[in-house]
């Protein structure tokens, strides 16, 4: 997981202080002091959030709001390889900001609203983000920065019985939806998705109430409190990517196999092909791909970590480890990283040299747990 930061003052969130009773262990992650785990401890956590729901404070990501118009839509279109002329109202994607050589200067999800659109962006990436944005719209189209609001993200499998009793509007929604939801007499967007692969929702609520609906949740006796360690290997275990590790500037969204976010429309084939920074490059039938983002499980439990070298029998350097972690789930060491296409094979097996011992792994399908999403 990467911790390093972006700015040098600690901010803490409006939740601060209910981790502070709970007797989180804090660590400083991208300039706000963050629980990484809770007493419970961030296997169980992990386990909890499988089975019954984990409760997260991820008040540290961007959530910015855009007003939802034709100039706004050609603006973002030029930065985000999504059909957000045809984004229904209710509905979100999972998407990219695309720089101008068509690099992957974020990954985020972008909801469309009756009037704007709202984006989650992460935390370690949201003030280049920010000013990237704000660059490439025209002044009427700035964005709008919400500082004031909490975001958390209820996840399990026991989500939709725990937030009905809350919000029963929520029954109807499927995975991707979103909508506008009243509590305490104030305007919360909320979601069905997540960052686990698990069934879940992200709540984005004023601050002024978070306390309160987060008390209300954790009400319930299925919810425990979860921190950044328990996000991180629920993430790796559903073949997630975390920015700054999996994908960056120097991947491709072929590398990284994160193509298929393109919508239909707007590939060689579609009505609208291209239109984004690097589409050229990037759908260029001739583009020569030399890498590719695959799983790994190890032989030996030797947890396997991010920036360890990936090495044929012959001790040849054939790729680099970009996450890693024992798998809480399967008990196995699992990775993920980038490999060379000629040996990103499945059940092709590989190396890597840990403190003088070279463990074998294979290369196997992800994610390594099945994703449950309704």
């Amino acid at each position: 997981m990467n911790t390093t930061t972006e700015k040098t003052t600690i901010s803490h969130t409006a939740l601060y202080a209910i981790h502070e009773q709970k007797n989180a262990k804090f660590v400083d992650f991208y300039g706000y002091k963050m629980p990484l785990c809770y007493p419970l401890g961030a296997a169980k956590e992990h386990l909890h959030t499988r089975e019954k729901a984990g409760l997260f404070d991820v008040s540290h990501m961007g959530q910015l709001i855009i007003a939802y118009n034709e100039q706004s839509i050609n603006e973002l279109e030029k930065l985000i390889p999504t059909d957000l002329m045809n984004l229904p109202v209710g509905r979100q994607a999972y998407s990219v900001l695309l720089g101008e050589q068509g690099q992957i200067l974020d990954d985020l999800i972008i909801s469309r609203y009756q009037d704007f659109f709202y984006l989650v962006v992460n935390a370690g990436c949201k003030n280049k983000d920010i000013n990237f944005i704000n660059k490439n719209l025209s002044i009427n189209n700035n964005l709008t920065i919400l500082e004031d609001r909490s975001l958390i993200a209820l996840q399990g499998p026991s989500t939709k019985l725990i937030l009905a009793e809350i919000i029963p509007q929520i029954t109807t929604m499927k995975f991707m939806d979103c909508k506008t939801i009243s509590l305490y007499g104030k305007d919360c967007f909320i979601a069905r998705c997540g960052y686990t692969g698990e069934d879940g929702f992200e709540i984005s609520i004023p601050n002024e109430i978070a306390t309160k609906v987060v008390a209300e949740i954790k009400a319930h006796n299925l919810v425990e409190w979860c921190g950044l360690a328990a996000r991180d290997t629920l993430r790796l275990e559903a073949g997630l990517c975390l920015y700054g590790n999996d994908i960056d500037e120097t991947t491709t969204l072929a590398s990284s196999k994160l193509k298929w976010i393109i919508s239909k429309n707007r590939r060689l084939n579609g009505d609208r092909p291209g239109g984004f920074n690097g589409s050229e490059i990037i759908l260029s039938p001739d583009a020569i791909l030399t890498r590719v983002r695959v799983g790994f499980i190890a032989e030996k439990k030797i947890p396997i970590r991010k920036g360890y070298t990936i090495i044929d029998n012959n001790n040849k350097e054939i790729g680099i480890i970009t996450s890693g972690c024992i798998s809480p789930c399967l008990q196995v060491p699992i990775a993920m990283g980038y490999i060379d296409i000629c040996k990103a094979n499945l059940g092709e097996v590989v190396y890597v040299n840990i403190r003088k011992h070279k463990i074998k792994m294979k290369i196997c399908q992800m994610p390594f747990v099945k994703k449950q999403y309704v």
